[in-house]
């Protein structure tokens, strides 16, 4: 494998990560809403 080619991996890899994060982020969120709405017995995330 060239340099150059590891260059390449390194930065797919790198986008993928932030994704991954993004991800994560939201999915944590959505636990945060679930868990709320879950606590008030009623649709948090639908509240004024």
């Amino acid at each position: 494998m060239s340099e150059k080619d590891v260059k390449v991996i390194r930065k797919e890899i790198a986008a993928i990560k932030k994704s991954l994060e993004e991800v994560e982020k939201r999915l944590d969120n959505i636990t945060k809403v679930k868990m709320a709405d879950d606590i008030y017995e009623g649709p948090v995330s639908e509240a004024p």
